[in-house]
């Protein structure tokens, strides 16, 4: 059983500040077990502290058939997992739009490195068929982007409200070829 003295605080936080105390005399009166207390408090809410994430976007509303477009960031910093930051991309024209994701993960160096993009074009072809385009880039072993997966799909609705989807995905071989 682990045993602990209830004044090993105080001593340990007199002892951190015994060099103040020469210079201010007045900082002597600071109460060590209580410095204790909130040293050992700020410790707790840190170490306990959900991951949290931070976003930026900017929300604006367009008139329809004008071009909208907007970025946004997100960190994701959860407990024993590699740190990772997303970008996300968004433009619209007319019957054209492209979403894009870029996925970084921290290196060894600790900056952000580019890890996997994703790019979804969506266009309106006529007011019955949506054609989609998803292009999945990763990295090879110099870095450079490189295409993974590309995923082309077709979708028809029908005049009885039906629709109809034409999904062919081809992912890289392992000599990268399609």
């Amino acid at each position: 059983m682990l045993s602990t003295n209830a004044s090993e605080p105080s001593r340990v936080a007199r002892s951190l500040f015994r060099g103040i105390e020469q210079v201010d005399p007045d900082y002597s009166q600071l109460n060590g077990s209580r410095l204790a207390r909130i040293v050992l408090l700020a410790t707790v809410a840190y170490l306990c502290a959900p991951a949290r994430g931070f976003a930026q976007t900017s929300d604006s509303t367009t008139p329809q058939g004008a071009s909208e477009s907007w970025t946004s960031t997100t960190e994701s910093k959860a407990l024993n997992t590699n740190p990772s930051r997303t970008i996300e991309t968004h433009m619209e024209s007319g019957k054209r739009r492209v979403d894009a994701q870029a996925i970084q993960v921290r290196g060894f160096n600790g900056q952000f490195e580019a890890y996997e993009d994703i790019e979804k074009e969506t266009v309106q072809v006529d007011p019955g068929t949506v054609r989609t385009t998803t292009r999945t880039f990763g990295r090879d072993t110099r870095g450079a982007k490189t295409l993974i997966r590309l995923t082309e799909e077709e979708k028809h609705t029908l005049p009885n409200g039906d629709s109809k989807l034409v999904r062919v995905t081809s992912s890289a071989g392992v000599n990268v070829t399609f």
